[in-house]
């Protein structure tokens, strides 16, 4: 991912970044965390999360975050691979 991150041509760069930052976020590295998702002030997923990082939220509880999407696509029949645990 970090490659992507930095080989990746704008604006494609910053999609690897959010979720460079969601991975170091959930792994407990908030500081590597919030230098990947200051990539673009204008991704939305990268603002919540570092929102949510700026705020305090702990890891585990952005982790419980992923079940609630798995559970909504299932939901909507949306099929995903299977959730990782950990």
């Amino acid at each position: 991912m970090i490659l992507l991150a930095r080989n990746l041509p704008d604006p494609e760069r910053v999609n690897a970044a959010a979720l460079l930052g969601y991975s170091a976020y959930i792994r407990g590295d908030g500081p590597f965390a919030g230098i990947a998702l200051d990539s673009d002030p204008g991704h939305v997923l990268a603002t919540l999360l570092d929102g949510a990082l700026h705020a305090g939220l702990r890891p585990a509880e952005v982790r419980g975050l992923a079940g609630v999407g798995y559970d909504s696509a299932a939901k909507v029949g949306v099929a995903l691979p299977p959730q990782v645990e950990g």
